[in-house]
């Protein structure tokens, strides 16, 4: 080798800048990444927990179910109970009655009055018999399960029939 020639076989100083640009980069989105996906697994986490609590709530009330009266529709907005051995998460149990719209204004028809009218009134009769019978037998409930802490919640609603109740024709 002559004394006053330099090699080449080394980095210089800007490639080995721009490698470790590069690689920072790489670097800084993997991190990123992965932050992310721990997010999002922590907060499927909960979620998953959430959903497990609350299937739990609607098959217990589903399994046995309460005695179906006008009682069971009085709720509070404080009505959360803390869920047993879960002392983070608490429940709220909402009921309603089955409700039919007014279909009456679903079977006007022209043609002779008195067929009408006689038509009209077993329509009616039928209409009436329907809705109470189904006011008895269905109840629908809403069940919320949330967190204490972070009040993040997530519902279910169901309908249930209720085991007591008896169909009546009556008017007829």
């Amino acid at each position: 080798m002559r004394a006053g020639k330099l090699s080449n076989n080394g980095f210089t100083l800007l490639e080995i800048m721009i490698a470790m640009t590069v690689f920072s980069m790489f670097v800084t989105a993997f991190v990123v990444s992965q932050g992310n996906n721990l997010a999002d697994s922590s907060n499927m986490r909960f979620e998953y927990q959430l959903k497990n609590l609350l299937e739990k709530e609607v098959n217990e009330i589903i399994i046995n179910p309460p005695e179906f009266t006008p009682g069971l529709l009085i709720t509070t907005e404080n009505d959360y109970k803390t869920i047993e051995d879960f002392e983070n998460f608490e429940t709220k149990i909402e009921w309603f009655e089955f409700q039919l719209p007014d279909l009456s204004q679903l079977s006007k028809s022209e043609g002779d009055e008195s067929t009408n009218n006689a038509q009209e009134t077993v329509q009616t009769k039928v209409l009436e018999n329907v809705s109470k019978n189904l006011k008895e037998l269905l109840w629908q409930m809403r069940v919320t399960v949330r967190h204490k802490e972070t009040k993040q919640q997530m519902e279910a609603t169901a309908w249930l029939m209720n085991p007591n109740a008896k169909v009546k024709l009556e008017g007829f």
